[in-house]
């Protein structure tokens, strides 16, 4: 059963930062747990101090690492992956997902823009207001869920090896014509 919102993070320099409780996406008032995965880095106990003032800390739970096949099953089990990520070389969290069935929540304009490619929810990531916005129609539009979903498994089609090949054996071929 889906019932959590999980956020795959990595603390580890500039980050978006909850300045107060009022301004965090806890004020959705979801009765939902939060899940946080990730390496806790530079600034993470500033960045994850108002935590503290959550309405209800017992939903909060904070995983610095966890095993692959606990990754994939709290990806399984989640409402929706939230990946509000600032800079990205790839968005793998967002792929991931993306293959078991998990709606996304992403930024806009980044790389992890592109990984989605119109099958996730963007937003700005330095708007705590928008991310919110994009949580609570997780939160209570199933359609929207339902839509996600398969959105997502066919964009994640393009990460597949044979797509991979394919598109690499294009690259080359277009290579091999160039005159140099």
């Amino acid at each position: 059963m889906r019932t959590g919102w999980l956020s795959v993070f990595r603390l580890t320099g500039p980050t978006q930062k909850y300045r107060a409780p009022d301004q965090g996406p806890w004020h959705l008032r979801s009765r939902r747990p939060l899940v946080l995965i990730g390496a806790q880095g530079l600034g993470a106990s500033e960045e994850l101090a108002p935590l503290a003032d959550h309405p209800a800390p017992e939903r909060v739970h904070i995983f610095p690492w966890c095993t692959r096949p606990s990754l994939i099953r709290a990806i399984s089990e989640a409402r929706c992956v939230v990946f509000p990520s600032l800079a990205e070389g790839f968005g793998l969290p967002i792929a991931e997902a993306m293959v078991i069935g998990t709606p996304v929540i992403t930024s806009r304009g980044h790389a992890t823009e592109e990984i989605a490619g119109g099958a996730a929810l963007l937003v700005d990531p330095y708007d705590i207001a928008d991310l919110a916005g994009a949580m609570n129609s997780v939160d209570h539009d199933d359609a929207s869920v339902v839509q996600l979903r398969a959105l997502g498994r066919k964009r994640a089609q393009a990460f597949t090896m044979e797509s991979y090949s394919k598109r690499l054996a294009t690259f080359y071929d277009l290579i091999a014509q160039q005159q140099f």
